[in-house]
C-alpha cells in the first residue's frame, strides 16, 4: 500500500473480505475511529509507547506494562500487528463495481493539530525566541 491506497471511509457502502471473514466497510471504519478510541487498553499501550521512545519520560513504564491482559499467544499477537504493520490481504466490493478488487487493508494512526481560533498579537520577536532563550 502506498501512494495509491484509498481511505476506506470514501465506499461505507462497500463489502470488505479478510480470510473467512467478510463484513460491511462501515462496521470497520466505526470500530476503528469510535470504539478503539474507547479502549482503555489501546490508550495504555500507546503511552507506553511514546515513553518507550522517548516521547514521554519512562517513570511510570513498568506500572503500565505490568497492568495489560495477560500475553497473547506469539500467532495471534504476529497477525494483530499486520493490520498496522504490512496490512492483511483482502478484497473489496464496492457498490456500482461487478468484481471483487484485491489489495491490502491496514488501519492507521493520525497524529493531528488543531490551531485554537486565537488572536495573534503580532510580537516583535519569533515565537521561537522563547525556545531558543535556552541555547543562547
Amino acid at each position: 500500500m502506498g501512494s495509491k491506497s484509498i481511505p476506506l471511509q470514501q465506499h461505507p457502502e462497500g463489502i470488505l473480505s479478510v480470510r473467512e471473514k467478510t463484513f460491511k466497510v462501515a462496521n470497520l471504519v466505526k470500530a476503528a475511529q469510535e470504539d478503539l478510541t474507547k479502549k482503555e487498553e489501546l490508550h495504555r499501550l500507546f503511552i507506553a509507547a511514546l515513553r518507550s521512545s522517548g516521547i514521554l519520560p519512562p517513570e511510570d513504564l513498568l506500572n503500565i506494562a505490568s497492568s495489560l491482559l495477560a500475553p497473547k499467544p506469539e500467532e495471534k499477537l504476529l497477525q494483530e500487528a499486520k493490520w498496522f504493520g504490512q496490512g492483511l490481504a483482502c478484497q473489496l466490493l464496492v457498490p456500482g463495481k461487478k468484481d471483487w478488487e484485491k489489495g491490502r487493508v491496514r488501519l492507521r494512526i493520525i497524529v493531528e493539530f488543531e490551531p485554537e481560533d486565537t488572536v495573534s498579537e503580532g510580537g516583535s520577536g519569533s515565537p521561537l525566541d522563547d525556545l531558543r532563550g535556552g541555547e543562547e
